[in-house]
């Protein structure tokens, strides 16, 4: 199963899970971090959980490249899910890495070619940064 053959009509959540306990069974698991954040940017208006099958797969790669690949899927096209996983980076990090994702976090909030919901969720987990 590819994550592009995911239905949003069925259990996608169900799918997804599914499909990311596949990968983590892979050697090469790291590799889906780019192609999952380039989804979540196609599909930025979908409910892809709370945290989600994406996000826990994701955060497996915490120190190894995961967050890097964050910043350039929020560079491109940032979305309210995007911007929460980098806020929880935020949380779990200390001075002065802190301080360059708040910057970035910041620069969506200010970015006004970004959607109001977008920049507004980005204001809403700033203010719980100072």
């Amino acid at each position: 199963m590819d994550l592009n053959d995911v239905s949003f009509d069925g259990p996608y959540l169900r799918q997804m899970t599914d499909l990311c306990n596949e990968l983590r069974n892979h050697p090469d698991a790291d590799e889906a971090i780019e192609g999952i954040l380039l989804f979540i940017e196609a599909h930025g208006d979908a409910d892809l959980g709370s945290p989600g099958p994406l996000v826990h797969f994701l955060e497996k790669f915490f120190r190894r490249g995961y967050e890097e690949a964050l910043v350039r899927s929020i560079e491109r096209r940032p979305t309210t899910h995007t911007i929460w996983m980098l806020n929880r980076i935020i949380n779990g990090v200390q001075e002065p890495e802190r301080s360059g994702y708040v910057d970035i976090l910041a620069g969506v909030a200010r970015n006004d070619t970004l959607s109001e919901e977008v920049r507004s969720d980005a204001r809403a987990f700033l203010k719980h940064q100072s």
